[in-house]
């Protein structure tokens, strides 16, 4: 998939060095369910993992075809919705990339895959994820509390969706 800037591709293993500087940095990882990347072994590993997840994706620039962050979907095939999540280099937040990528994921989910429902769990402190999922027209749907365990603590998140006769709506 292709927008104006970004390429979404598959992973592929000499992404390790840009996966590596986006997913050990803590400013990333602190607002996403995942820990901080230790080495670059641990970088590769989760490469090979998310080969393995169909729906993980590269978010390379293509200008400089810097794999800037990840974006993926676990389908949930029996009720015909996706759970999305992604994360971003700290360098490139605040420019509009996430949501560039977000917009053409979802486009592609509910114009090609037909799904029926796109969902988002977003931590309560990541304000800057939840005006992404808001200018791609999703909603708040509810507050969790004490949803995730992540780095010792209890996280409360923000439950976003969209479903499909909406999105036919607002990207006529």
């Amino acid at each position: 998939m292709e927008t104006k800037r970004l390429l979404l591709r598959e992973f592929e293993v000499n992404d390790v060095h840009d996966v590596y500087e986006w997913g050990s940095d803590p400013k990333v990882s602190e607002l996403m369910n995942f820990k901080t990347h230790q080495d670059l072994t641990e970088s590769k590993y989760v490469i090979e993992e998310m080969l393995m997840l169909n729906g993980s994706l590269a978010i390379i620039k293509k200008d400089n075809n810097e794999c800037i962050g990840s974006i993926g979907c676990i389908y949930d095939k029996d009720h015909n919705k996706v759970n999305l999540g992604y994360a971003l280099k700290y360098k490139y937040w605040n420019q509009g990339y996430m949501s560039e990528a977000v917009d053409c994921v979802v486009a592609d989910l509910f114009n090609n895959k037909f799904v029926n429902r796109v969902e988002v769990y977003i931590y309560a402190d990541n304000i800057a994820s939840k005006k992404v999922v808001e200018k791609c027209g999703f909603i708040e749907e509810g507050y969790l509390k004490q949803f995730y365990y992540h780095k010792g603590s209890y996280k409360d998140c923000f439950i976003f969706g969209l479903i499909a006769s909406d999105y036919s709506k607002i990207k006529i």
